[in-house]
């Protein structure tokens, strides 16, 4: 199914875009968002700021890059600058832990500087940057810290992907323990994880393909009866309309057709019956192929033959890490 699901609703996204936010932008959208461009306004921070000219050098007109580093308020931190840029953090990487998996190097602290952070919310005021309908968090250990300087954000968004790690990887950061119990006391339910589990040195050669669970992404809708709290906030019609299509909108990028369909059973008054009419014949077009195969008797066999040469051929880095390819419920 179309993103926009159909040009008929088409005038509301050009007036009102998605707007995203990607905080820890290096290396651009992820791919399901980039299905989302004709209708997507996008708002990056990168603390780094080689990363940062190079995304702002390649930015279309509907990109802001912000080179910014982010916490729960304004001051200045110790940063740890890794030999892979791209596991920097404000935490101190954790050795005793990495040092029982391979390529631990990864993570060995070349630099350490004085940093000035800031709020998302400060951020955001500070742009004139408003109305937000997503957040994607991706920096290494902060991203509780992050949210609880994100209280008017989040207080429009429809979900979250937020990066959550299971065992310490940097010293003192926050577990998805702790992130899952802040996010849904803001009314929003995990809907995925993406799993990457790590083998060690030791036999990680041998055995199973997985070895411990370290890290997911995780991915958070809002509740309906917090998305109907939030329209009620709305007065304009045709605002409270796109809000509605956003939410649609980014449940289909990320494959959830049923929860699209849930949230505009509940908020169809808002559309005309020709609206509603095209909403539900795009729908019916998405019957996946294994529900149109009938049953036969093998079948469960032959599901399962392909499920193995699938976890022999998925992502997987130098045989000990290995990952879900897709977070949601994308094919």
């Amino acid at each position: 199914m179309d993103t926009f699901i159909n040009p008929v609703f088409h005038s509301y996204y050009q007036k009102h875009p998605i707007r995203l936010i990607d905080v820890g932008a290096r290396g651009g959208l992820n791919n399901n968002w980039r299905k989302a461009k004709r209708f997507l306004s996008l708002i990056g921070f990168e603390p780094d700021a080689r990363a940062f000219e190079d995304l702002k050098k390649n930015s279309a007109a509907s990109e802001v890059y912000i080179n910014s580093a982010l916490d729960k308020e304004k001051k200045k931190i110790d940063f740890y600058h890794t030999k892979q840029g791209g596991l920097s953090s404000i935490f101190r990487p954790r050795y005793d832990f990495l040092k029982q998996f391979p390529e631990w190097e990864r993570f060995a602290v070349s630099e350490i500087t004085k940093e000035e952070v800031d709020s998302l919310d400060s951020q955001l005021e500070k742009h004139r940057l408003e109305d937000i309908d997503f957040i994607k968090l991706d920096t290494q250990g902060n991203e509780l810290y992050i949210l609880e300087g994100a209280g008017v954000a989040l207080s429009n968004v429809f979900g979250l992907e937020v990066e959550v790690e299971f065992s310490q990887m940097y010293e003192g950061q926050p577990l998805f323990s702790d992130l899952d119990k802040f996010i849904r006391n803001l009314g929003f339910q995990l809907f995925d994880l993406r799993p990457c589990y790590w083998k060690r040195k030791e036999g990680k050669r041998y055995g199973g393909l997985k070895g411990q669970l370290i890290f997911a992404e995780a991915l958070y809708f809002l509740r309906l009866e917090q998305i109907r709290e939030r329209l009620d906030r709305i007065q304009d019609p045709a605002l409270r309309k796109a809000k509605i299509l956003k939410s649609i909108s980014i449940a289909l990028l990320y494959g959830y057709i049923d929860y699209a369909l849930e949230i505009f059973g509940k908020e169809k008054g808002l559309f005309s019956a020709e609206e509603t009419k095209v909403f539900y014949k795009e729908v019916k077009k998405t019957v996946p192929v294994a529900i149109r195969i009938p049953y036969f008797r093998g079948r469960g066999r032959i599901a399962r033959l392909f499920k193995f040469f699938y976890n022999i051929f998925r992502y997987h880095h130098n045989d000990w890490s290995i990952g879900q390819e897709f977070l949601g419920n994308l094919e």
